[in-house]
């Protein structure tokens, strides 16, 4: 199977992406088709990561530092910026175009052989083609990303050693349902009987679920407050207080006081991985991974003169977060937004947080002019639509119609001293990074049967 052909039959799959109509979730497809491959999943131990915001941050920090350790590492995220190749990737590196079509191959075929009667998705058949290289390629550890919820998501078929919750708020309603408490019972289903699971700090309503379901399961559960905290140092440097030692002067390569958060759920995880899988794993080999860790279009700073920051803030809290880091890290700066949503995101909200007056301090000014765009993703919302939410709040608004044209004008309008900050959505964030040159188009939309023609 050629890589074309590989992702053309991932893409002609259902796909929860564009829904699947009269569909119910279940895991006992996935359970199948790991048992026609042998359960490569047991072949090594393994690190579950759920949340609303910040699981990636989060697995690539615990994938960096695991490596700087030593160890031979798998890393299993969603969704892709550039290329469907970097959901899988072997010591840090997407898997070639090869090795991706004979993963696919191993699982198709594997399909015939599997006794569930259910069709598998697209995201299905990822997971198993990811956990089946992690096999073949002899990882020592793989750290899995949840894509959507918990419970259902084909990620909680596999027996992880070590499962952390990151922050948990209101996203995907319509399928997780409409409280923090209903989200966090979905979310908190990955905890594994008698296992370590690991919590950001969350929500009176969440972390009462996370407790509930971690002593119905006997499971120890470590809040990351609780075991690792940051001290502020001097600059941009901090210092790294944990129940197993200290790391001074520590300076996060990921930008924004929220991977503060994000570095605490991860160091509290990799503490606890020694513990049910024998690893050895030193505080040294932690602070390589938080200093090193690279994760392309989280509040990443793509160019200057002027200052062009990108960030997938897609939900109302991250978008909150967003302006947070703004006023830490470019205190007073008013900034040009590029702005795209999805379409079925709550776009008044995200508009909202990013547009409303500052409250203080901790929160960025409002942006002095945003320009409202779509990416070419086929649920990407219209921009008239966008730039009618940003009205609302009283923020001087246009429209682009393409985002190259958005760039262009956001550059004029900050001159040499100002900020543009691309944000919205992460497809938005990826058409961003190929048209400043970061990253070469990959071409694969030209297999998605949603791509515009």
């Amino acid at each position: 199977m050629r890589f074309a052909d590989a992702v053309r039959y991932l893409t002609q799959r259902p796909d929860l992406e564009r829904g699947i109509p009269g569909s119910t979730l279940s895991l006992a497809g996935i359970r199948a088709l790991l048992g026609a491959l042998g359960r490569p999943d047991q072949r090594y131990p393994s690190v579950l990561i759920a949340g609303t915001k910040g699981k990636g941050s989060t697995a690539a920090m615990i994938e960096r530092s695991l490596r700087s350790a030593g160890y031979r590492t798998g890393l299993y995220t969603q969704p892709d910026l550039h290329t469907i190749r970097e959901r899988v990737r072997i010591d840090g590196q997407p898997i070639s175009a090869e090795d991706f079509s004979d993963g696919i191959e191993v699982v198709r075929a594997a399909t015939e052989r599997a006794t569930a009667t259910s069709t598998y998705t697209t995201y299905e058949l990822m997971t198993a083609a990811a956990l089946d290289r992690f096999s073949r390629h002899a990882v020592d550890v793989a750290v899995i990303e949840v894509g959507l919820g918990g419970r259902m998501d084909a990620t909680n078929a596999v027996a992880a050693s070590v499962s952390a919750l990151t922050s948990i708020s209101l996203d995907h309603t319509q399928i997780l349902g409409n409280t923090v408490a209903a989200i966090a019972r979905e979310k908190a289903d990955i905890i594994k009987q008698g296992q370590p699971i690991v919590s950001a700090p969350q929500p009176p309503e969440a972390l009462a679920v996370i407790r509930e379901m971690a002593a119905e399961r006997g499971a120890r559960l470590i809040v990351a407050d609780d075991g690792a905290r940051w001290q502020e140092f001097p600059s941009d440097h901090w210092n790294l207080i944990t129940g197993a030692g200290r790391l001074d002067d520590v300076r996060l390569s990921l930008r924004g006081g929220f991977q503060r958060i994000n570095a605490a759920v991860a160091t509290t995880a990799l503490l606890a991985l020694p513990e049910v899988a024998g690893f050895s794993l030193e505080l040294g080999a932690i602070r390589t991974g938080l200093e090193d860790t690279d994760w392309p279009g989280r509040f990443e700073m793509v160019a200057i003169d002027p200052l062009i920051i990108v960030d997938g803030a897609h939900n109302v809290e991250s978008a909150q977060r967003l302006r947070e880091a703004l006023a830490e890290e470019l205190p007073g700066r008013r900034p040009t937004y590029v702005l795209g949503i999805a379409a079925d995101k709550d776009i008044g909200g995200i508009v909202r947080a990013l547009c409303s007056p500052s409250t203080g301090a901790r929160t960025a000014p409002a942006p002095r002019l945003v320009i409202a765009t779509a990416s070419r993703h086929p649920r990407a919302a219209a921009a008239e639509t966008i730039a009618t939410a940003v009205r609302e709040t009283g923020t001087e608004t246009t429209v682009a119609e393409t985002l190259h044209n958005a760039i262009r004008q956001a550059r004029r309008e900050a001159a040499v001293e100002g900020v543009v900050l691309v944000t919205g959505s992460l497809h938005l964030v990826a058409e961003a990074r190929e048209h400043l040159g970061l990253a070469e188009p990959s071409g694969e939309q030209a297999f998605d049967p949603w791509a515009t023609p």
